[in-house]
């Protein structure tokens, strides 16, 4: 259950912090300027409990949503390790360094084999490994277990 709850603050904080989700959130700030110039003027203070509040009931809806699915991301993670294990230990190491560095503009032709045997990596439009997202945090998780132990 700790885990769970660990993964959907993750996939929270992931969804909460885009670019789109930002823009959207901020329009109730934007607009409250206007409220108080076409509508009746109600006091500062109401008005930020209103937006705390909704901000709040937001966050937790958010939270919910994730929650449900970190059930399912945890259930696609045997999968996802029996990939790693289908790679040997140079390809492994190599997968680390990836994972470290974000993106590595020319990659040995090693990264070919990884993405080759799975769908972990791409190669973007500019010629540059990245990590893909919906693998990015427990590939992120598995690199940090593995330099621990």
């Amino acid at each position: 259950m700790l885990k769970r709850l660990r993964v959907a603050l993750d996939l929270s904080r992931r969804f909460i912090s885009r670019p789109i989700t930002l823009t959207f959130a901020s329009a109730p700030i934007v607009f409250w300027p206007l409220k108080r110039l076409f509508v009746a003027n109600t006091s500062w203070r109401q008005d930020v409990i209103l937006l705390a509040i909704l901000y709040a009931v937001g966050s937790a809806t958010v939270f919910a949503w994730k929650f449900g699915e970190a059930a399912t991301v945890m259930e696609k993670e045997p999968a996802v390790y029996a990939q790693i294990n289908g790679l040997d230990v140079q390809e492994q190491g190599e997968l680390k360094r990836l994972i470290r560095a974000g993106k590595l503009a020319i990659g040995p032709p090693i990264l070919d084999r990884i993405a080759a045997k799975t769908d972990f990596i791409y190669r973007d439009v500019s010629g540059e490994w990245r990590v893909e997202q919906e693998h990015r945090r427990f590939l992120t998780d598995w690199e940090k277990q593995s330099r621990d132990s």
